[in-house]
């Protein structure tokens, strides 16, 4: 999927290494691309940017990310996944101590009622911190990356990444702090990120539509973290894929699209030009619970 963004020269950087295992044995995912070349971790399978946006480059494009992803036409549909996702995770945790990593403008974590729940917030995007702040209260949103961050308690009962993991370019370090500060028997929720493990990954490369390469800068497949969390102590309890019952899902209309580029691929054809529907698979749902 394209995004807009204007970068100067020096806000790129070169990775050499794959940002889950560290290996430099990848081969190239696709041979189209817009900025960015995609390559796959021959190693553990991971899809990374061998070319991505550096720190400097990070912090202004995420400077108004909050604005152009909370305009009219895309709020209404996010507001409805919103309340998807906390009636999977509040079911499971009806009250306790939460962390929301990349909480945005704190929409999400304002789900979670104050009378059942401690919210405290993380984000990286200046202006988001300050809508974040004005929802949930100064104290409980801090700034900054999740590493850097000096947190007064860490034993949550749950810490959720909605929509995060792919942004980060040092994921298994991020997610190793998450584990340390959850509670015995406390949760890690994944959500509304993108599945390597998907046939629109597969049929349409870099212009399937969770395919963002100013944002997202690494794919992974669920196996990629049921290992990981397997190795760290924790059970998988719920793993979702979200598609039919959300307000993006056009069932007939989406099945047709995509057989349609399956069609055109066994005869031959390139689809490339055209970017992928949302679809069953596209996006994860997974929690994860501490032993």
């Amino acid at each position: 999927m394209a995004d807009k963004f204007e970068y100067k020269p020096d806000e790129i950087e070169e990775v050499l290494d794959c940002p889950w295992c560290s290996s430099q044995d990848r081969t190239p995912w696709c041979e189209i691309y817009q900025n960015f070349p995609p390559v796959k971790c021959n190693v553990c399978g991971v899809v990374f940017l061998s070319r991505r946006l550096n720190e400097n480059g990070r912090k202004r494009f995420y400077e108004n990310y909050v604005y152009s992803h909370e305009t009219e036409d895309r709020l209404a549909p996010r507001l409805k996944m919103y309340e998807m996702e906390y009636k999977i995770i509040s079911g499971i945790l009806p009250r306790g101590k939460i962390l929301d990593v990349g909480c945005g403008s704190g929409r999400f974590i304002s789900k979670f009622s104050p009378d059942r729940y401690v919210r405290f917030g993380i984000e990286y995007g200046k202006e988001a911190v300050a809508k974040a702040r004005e929802l949930i209260g100064p104290d409980f949103i801090f700034e900054g990356g999740f590493l850097d961050t000096h947190l007064p308690e860490a034993d949550f009962d749950l810490i959720i990444f909605r929509g995060v993991i792919e942004h980060l370019p040092n994921p298994r370090q991020v997610l190793g702090k998450a584990c340390a500060f959850t509670k015995k028997g406390g949760h890690i929720f994944l959500t509304s990120m993108p599945n390597l493990d998907c046939i629109c990954a597969d049929l349409y490369k870099t212009k399937w539509t969770q395919h963002r390469e100013f944002e997202h800068i690494v794919h992974f497949k669920k196996e990629h973290f049921r290992l990981y969390f397997q190795e760290q102590g924790f059970t998988e309890i719920i793993d979702k894929d979200l598609y039919w019952e959300t307000p993006y899902a056009k069932p007939e209309e989406d099945i047709l699209e995509v057989a349609e580029t399956i069609k055109l691929k066994r005869s031959g054809i390139n689809n490339a030009g055209k970017e992928s529907p949302p679809f069953w698979g596209n996006v994860l749902s997974m929690v994860f619970r501490k032993n």
